[in-house]
């Protein structure tokens, strides 16, 4: 059990980092479109809940 924990707690971290590096590209990309900027941090928002 304490191994899975800490393989699970490790790709939990890889996967936070991606979310992150994916919505630096959107913010980059999408500086203009506020709207959609909100709804990236609305799905990010939805994807930490579910964590």
């Amino acid at each position: 059990m304490n191994e899975n924990r800490r393989w699970s707690t490790r790709e939990n971290d890889r996967v936070l980092d991606e979310i992150a590096k994916r919505q630096q590209n959107l913010r980059k990309t999408i500086q203009l479109n506020r709207k959609e900027e909100s709804d990236s941090v609305c799905l990010h928002d939805k994807l930490m809940s579910e964590i």
